[in-house]
């Protein structure tokens, strides 16, 4: 797994972010079908954050899908146990992009972390990404590395890991 990260800009975009005393991370997880996965997903989560980033308050927000399945009953029964859980239920199939837009807007958080449901993103480089935050990083992205990859995703890869470009002010633009 490798780490990029997006400098801050040079002044202070949201006075929120600077205030740096009893900060909260928003774990985001969409969730469509899921109801096998949710309780592992949802325990790994805790005990990290119970055992590795204890200075941390957290809120673990589900956005299910639609779900046929009993992912909305899992999901109930957990929050009812952990008032760290927040759950969207989505009257319709919206998508996971949309969903996962929708759920940022919901979060309450300092810094938001996508985790999938499937645990494809692995809990445990939570820490890597919250130090790398904590180095005053605006953003922090993850990927995997050495993976086999079809040429869409490479190119998209390369654009992201692209260094910026200059513009003619001479400040750096992310592209």
């Amino acid at each position: 797994m490798a780490l990029w990260a997006v400098p801050r800009a040079p002044f202070n975009i949201d006075g929120v972010h600077s205030i740096m005393n009893g900060k909260k991370i928003s774990i985001l997880t969409g969730c469509y079908n899921e109801e096998f996965g949710i309780a592992e997903c949802h325990q790994q989560v805790r005990e990290l954050f119970e055992n590795w980033l204890t200075n941390y308050d957290y809120e673990h927000v589900f956005i299910d899908n639609c779900s046929e399945d009993g992912t909305v009953d899992v999901l109930k029964a957990i929050a009812s146990k952990d008032r760290r859980v927040k759950i969207i239920v989505n009257s319709r199939n919206f998508g996971a992009v949309r969903s996962r837009f929708q759920g940022v807007l919901e979060t309450c958080g300092d810094a938001v972390i996508p985790v999938l449901v499937d645990l494809q993103t692995p809990p445990d480089i939570i820490p890597d990404l919250v130090a790398k935050w904590e180095q005053g990083w605006l953003m922090v992205v993850a990927g995997l590395t050495g993976a086999e990859e079809g040429w869409f995703i490479r190119q998209c890869r390369k654009d992201v890991q692209a260094p910026p470009a200059r513009d003619r002010t001479g400040t750096n633009q992310v592209r």
